[in-house]
């Protein structure tokens, strides 16, 4: 610092994605980044470059830090942590463990069924008025975070975060076509949607920018990369000629859907939009970001109507309720929020999830919300009053087993099995 100014002393290059995480060597010699292109970059700080790229992991990293004696990295966020040699460049140590949230759910035309995209890279079809597990859909590699079921009820179009995409017969569960393969380990695939007429479905992604596919085409329709930032987050207006996406950068674009071009832009959030969706009777916007801001906007004009004050963190997930009079959103502390949108005030908080609430979906008829969330868990709600209606879970590896009564575990122990399914009455 001179003169009371900040000065940039070294800029190092080498990651091609979002970076999260950073550590320092304890020495101050090395400088570790992780984030999601699933790779460990070690950095010479001394001599100002990269190193060497560790590489393991299949999804995303969201934990990092150097052992004390400087040797050896901790790296964790899938579902492992992992143990390296920094000298070596190796993993010395792998340790597995069990996790499997939802990123992604929606809702079959009928509002019979519903779809899951999750963590383990599975999809799970599930017949809400059955008790029993649900179909598992297998082909994906990486976490899927992209699910839409199609207006007819006919397909099932799933992206995942290694760049490819599917579409599935929802009836049979048998894939029936891989629209794209890419081998780019920078790729990574956000919300998917599609149009109201099922011709095609549009997806977000972090650094190839919004994709357009006709279900009958082997590749995409459209691919608009023309903004350099990420377009994860986005909705397809209600008759289907435009498409709002929000960005990397905090602005929200709308789209012509037939020219593939921007018509209109407004700067909206201080942070990246996490969430964006459109009112049904398509005059609204409703938009959320990284950092607690949820805003209510005029889809046409672009004005901000509305700022709803309640979310401690990332807004991550919001719908419309019964009628556009109310949203409902859900972030990273677990909690649903029903908000009023004549007045901006919170009506109604439900703790839904232990873990962050990741997605919630209005059922076709209006009257169900299903959120899912970092617990496993896909919940069911009455959209009006609030009301706990459901559970639907696959098994956990301990599901069901009785430890009332068991002695020599302690409480983590114990604490741990019931997280995984295990049963203790009091």
């Amino acid at each position: 610092m001179m003169d009371g100014q900040l000065q940039l002393k070294l800029q190092i290059v080498g990651h091609i994605a979002r970076i999260g995480r950073v550590a320092w060597s304890p020495d101050g010699r090395t400088l570790a980044c992780a984030g999601i292109d699933r790779m460990v970059w070690l950095f010479d700080i001394e001599e100002g470059h990269y190193r060497t790229a560790l590489q393991g992991h299949t999804e995303g990293i969201t934990g990092l830090a150097f052992m004390p004696e400087g040797n050896r990295l901790l790296s964790g966020g899938d579902d492992s942590l992992r143990l390296w040699d920094v000298t070596k460049g190796n993993c010395i140590r792998l340790i597995k463990g069990y996790s499997n949230f939802f990123f992604v759910i929606d809702w079959s035309p009928d509002g019979q069924r519903l779809i899951s995209g999750s963590q383990d890279s599975t999809i799970g079809l599930w017949n809400v008025n059955e008790d029993k597990p649900p179909q598992s859909l297998y082909g994906h590699r990486e976490s899927v975070t992209g699910i839409g079921w199609s207006p007819d009820g006919q397909w099932i179009a799933s992206s995942e975060w290694d760049g490819t995409v599917r579409i599935w017969n929802a009836v049979s569960g048998i894939c029936l076509r891989v629209l794209q393969k890419s081998d780019d380990p920078a790729i990574f695939f956000g919300d998917l949607v599609w149009s109201a007429d099922g011709t095609q479905f549009v997806s977000g992604t972090h650094n190839h920018g919004i994709q357009v596919f006709q279900i009958n085409a082997k590749e995409h329709y459209w691919n608009q990369n023309s903004f350099p930032t990420s377009h994860l987050h986005l909705t397809w207006s209600p008759e289907g000629s435009k498409i709002a996406t929000g960005g990397g950068d905090g602005a929200i674009y709308i789209w012509d859907a037939a020219t593939s071009t921007v018509t209109q832009s407004w700067s909206a959030h201080r942070g990246a939009v996490t969430r964006i969706t459109w009112s049904p009777d398509g005059h609204y916007i409703v938009s959320g970001n990284n950092s607690s801001e949820l805003f209510l906007w005029d889809a046409k004009s672009g004005e901000r109507l509305r700022n709803f004050l309640g979310h401690p963190s990332a807004v991550y997930s919001v719908t419309w309720g019964v009628t556009t009079q109310q949203l409902i959103s859900g972030g990273i502390d677990g909690l649903l929020r029903w908000w009023d949108v004549q007045t901006g005030e919170c009506i109604r908080v439900i703790q839904a999830h232990h873990g962050a609430v990741h997605n919630i979906r209005r059922s076709p008829n209006g009257r169900i919300l299903a959120s899912c969330g970092g617990d496993g868990a896909i919940m069911l709600w009455d959209l009006e009053s609030g009301e706990y209606l459901q559970t639907l879970r696959r098994d956990r590896p301990y599901e069901r087993m009785n430890i009332t009564g068991i002695r020599g575990l302690t409480e983590a122990q114990k604490m741990t099995l019931r997280t995984l399914g295990a049963i203790e009455h009091n």
